[in-house]
């Protein structure tokens, strides 16, 4: 029906303001660069022992973030009590997806607004091909991967 055209449209918007907001994690990536390069250098932690504690740092925030705006909007939409647990899983994780892909972006970037165009460049392709602005069976054949590719 139209309603659900509507709530689903909701969600596409919402899944693109909370994936633009969690853009500024970029920005303390690369103010944290520094520090980083110099720990690493002096042999101070491994990489990956940096990467998991930052994960686990971050994951009591991204829970909180998923929490209080997953229940205003779902709750505030109209969708049934019973399915919010699934829907609360798909918003942590795509939570959990913005912020590393961003930090990923920030830390293979030489600067700032390097981080910020590339970012807002996979953003665009992420929404172009998510399945809502251009349905699946319009997207050209060479370009599908992209499809599976984006959440």
């Amino acid at each position: 029906t139209e309603q659900d055209t509507l709530k689903v449209a909701l969600l596409f918007v919402f899944v693109a303001i909370v994936g633009m907001g969690n853009m500024a994690t970029m920005a303390i990536i690369q103010a944290k660069r520094a520090v980083f390069y110099k720990h690493r250098d002096a042999s101070f932690f491994p990489t990956l022992v940096y990467t998991f504690s930052e994960l686990i740092a971050d994951l009591p925030v991204q829970i909180l973030e998923s929490l209080i705006v997953g229940c205003v909007v779902y709750f505030f939409v109209g969708f049934h009590t019973e399915a919010f647990g699934v829907f609360w899983c798909a918003l942590l994780i795509s939570i959990m997806m913005f912020v590393n892909v961003f930090k990923a972006i920030a830390a293979n970037t030489s600067s700032g607004s390097a981080a910020q165009g590339v970012a807002m460049g996979i953003m665009a392709l992420s929404f172009c091909f998510s399945g809502f602005l251009i349905a699946k069976t319009s997207i050209p054949d060479f370009f599908i991967w992209i499809y599976w590719l984006t959440p």
